[in-house]
């Protein structure tokens, strides 16, 4: 048997604001994406330097990993979805599915222009 993580994930979870930028139009010029906000709570952290050097991300940019349950009935995405914490916009640049263990892990690099 598996080891089920969601109690766990919610006894330290905070408020977030997931992004899912859903695509409306990929015609010829591009995607057309409408932005839905999610509110769902997440364990918030800084990914350890072993992770920044696997991924070869720079780290000269401020990142955050993020742990959530399942239970809000969707699957992030990468690149076109995002996260917004504490007042800052973040892209989601890699995802991790553990639906066996009732999360998921993503990782997250802040805009610093502050959009999408």
């Amino acid at each position: 048997m598996l080891p089920n993580m969601k109690r766990t994930i919610k006894r330290f979870e905070k408020p977030v604001t997931y992004v899912q930028n859903i695509i409306i139009d990929s015609s010829g010029f591009g995607n057309v994406t409408d932005p839905v906000e999610l509110q769902i709570k997440a364990v918030v952290q800084i990914p350890k330097d072993e992770t920044l050097t696997a991924l070869a991300l720079d780290y000269s940019k401020n990142y955050r990993q993020l742990h959530f349950t399942t239970n809000y009935g969707f699957i992030p995405a990468t690149e076109r979805d995002g996260i917004k914490y504490n007042n800052k916009n973040y892209k989601v640049i890699q995802f991790r599915d553990f639906e066996e263990y009732g999360y998921y892990e993503i990782i997250v690099e802040e805009l610093l222009n502050g959009g999408y």
